[in-house]
């Protein structure tokens, strides 16, 4: 009995070793810049420099893993790139990105993932991905264009976004922008923090010190739970048809929030802005919203929208109904 038990366990132990190097022979070392045209998992074993392009993807299902090391260019081609063809299941992870013309460049592929990278002082974008995609723990800062710029049914989750020239965050549809911190974008133009399509949900981020507008997003978008302070126009610019709720937007230099109808905004706080707290459009519902201490009217809405147990404390003007037919209810 124990020498089949023997016999069991050295068994299991060889086949247990024979997958482990199967799965050792899977990742293909990358010790130089290179075309991959085959699909499977790339490892890079050094730091890595280009005049042009770097690792360029020609097939579908890679993934790179820097492995903590970097890959620097001279502000021309970019660090990855899908070579402007669609692919898709394109994975990049772990590493540091420097002074490319665009430092991921996959904006025709699909379904990419991006994770834990450091991209930066490119010559114009950041980072560039398709639709499906998804850009998480990743740090984009000093870019001369956009941070991350985005397509379709994207997600951008808990990224830093920082100092570059235009939009911090730009574009797509169904999106969604959750718990990025999305600092002092527009350098060079007047970029917003946040700048979406249609029917994202934007939810906790905190998004300041941007020469644009804090968030700016299409109709029927989900603007929630987000910090906007300090931005050049507005804190919060919302498509029509939006839902805007428990927001702080502060110290920004027009509006602390403003809407372009038919929205519900609910339960935010528009505090110290330079122009007005709250600016409503026709068909809005502002419930339970709180505006003070900004330079000009706490609420100013344009006739007929509805205003409900909303207050106005210390600003320029309390409320500013444009036309008739704004029924009101417990405000103060």
């Amino acid at each position: 009995m124990k020498a089949s038990q023997s016999a069991i366990m050295a068994l299991l132990l060889l086949v247990s070793g024979l997958y482990a190097s199967d799965a050792s022979a899977a990742v293909t070392p990358l010790s130089s810049c290179t075309t991959i045209s085959v699909a499977g998992s790339y490892q890079l074993t050094r730091i890595l420099s280009a005049a042009g392009d770097c690792l360029k993807v020609a097939a579908s299902n890679v993934t790179i893993d820097l492995n903590g090391f970097a890959i620097n260019g001279n502000r021309t081609g970019s660090a990855l790139t899908d070579l402007a063809v669609a692919r898709s299941g394109l994975t990049v992870t772990n590493g540091t990105l420097n002074a490319f013309r665009t430092g991921v460049n996959f904006a025709k592929s699909s379904s990419v993932k991006i994770q834990h990278l450091r991209v930066l002082n490119m010559a114009f974008d950041g980072i560039d991905v398709g639709p499906n995609s998804e850009v998480r723990n990743t740090q984009s800062l000093s870019n001369a264009h956009d941070g991350i710029a985005i397509s379709d049914n994207t997600s951008i989750v808990s990224n830093l976004v920082k100092g570059n020239g235009n939009a911090g965050i730009d574009g797509g549809n169904n999106c969604l922008i959750e718990e990025n911190n999305v600092i002092g974008n527009g350098l060079t133009g007047i970029g917003h923090g946040i700048n979406t399509g249609s029917q994202c949900s934007i939810h906790g981020n905190l998004s300041s010190g941007n020469r644009g507008s804090g968030i700016v997003s299409g109709k029927g978008s989900t603007v929630s739970d987000n910090a906007t302070t300090g931005n050049g126009i507005a804190g919060i610019f919302a498509g029509p048809g939006s839902t805007i709720t428990r927001n702080d937007a502060s110290y920004n230099t027009a509006y602390g929030i403003l809407s372009n109808g038919e929205s519900s905004i609910t339960s935010n706080t528009a505090s110290r802005n330079r122009g007005k707290g709250i600016f409503g459009y026709i068909g809005d519902l502002l419930n339970g919203n709180t505006a003070s201490s900004n330079s000009q009217d706490g609420f100013y809405v344009t006739c007929p929208a509805s205003l409900i147990g909303n207050v106005a404390q210390g600003n320029g003007a309390a409320y500013t109904l444009v036309t008739s037919g704004c029924p009101t209810w417990n405000n103060s």
